[in-house]
């Protein structure tokens, strides 16, 4: 496996794990150790089989419960072909799943501060260009 291409999947499993997940955190870098891939690659002892099957298990323990079907068809691909494409596959859609989440989480704080927010930067625009939008107030 390129030493590139497990990086890149280590760093995006990490990316997932909260502040307090140290244990997994470190037994993904042990399983995953770019170093030792590549020794192991250099003398054809490399396991690509056994780190996907590594990968998929801890990709369904960090995923959203809509991604159960995605990981049950990448235990059930033979071609680790294959199986390497769908896991940057899910992981890409396991990404979003998280970004979702997020946007999700932060809206209604989001939502509180955008009529201050509007409110503010309307007075703005009205005290640096008054006679541009001259206001006639019916009193």
């Amino acid at each position: 496996m390129d030493k590139e291409l497990s990086h890149l999947g280590t760093e995006i499993l990490l990316s997932f794990l909260t502040p307090g997940g140290n244990r997994l955190r470190n037994q993904i870098c042990e399983v995953l150790d770019t170093d030792l891939i590549r020794q192991q690659a250099e003398h054809s002892a490399v396991d690509i089989q056994g780190l996907a099957n590594y990968v998929i298990s801890t990709m369904g323990k960090l995923c959203a419960p809509v991604r159960d079907d995605d990981i049950r068809e990448l235990k059930a691909t033979g071609n680790i072909v294959e199986v390497l494409r769908q896991i940057f596959h899910v992981l890409d859609l396991m990404k979003m799943d998280m970004v979702n989440f997020t946007i999700r989480s932060l809206r209604p704080h989001l939502q509180r501060q955008l009529v201050d927010y509007e409110r503010t930067k309307f007075q703005e625009i009205l005290e640096e260009t008054p006679s541009k939008y001259n206001i006639m107030c019916i009193c």
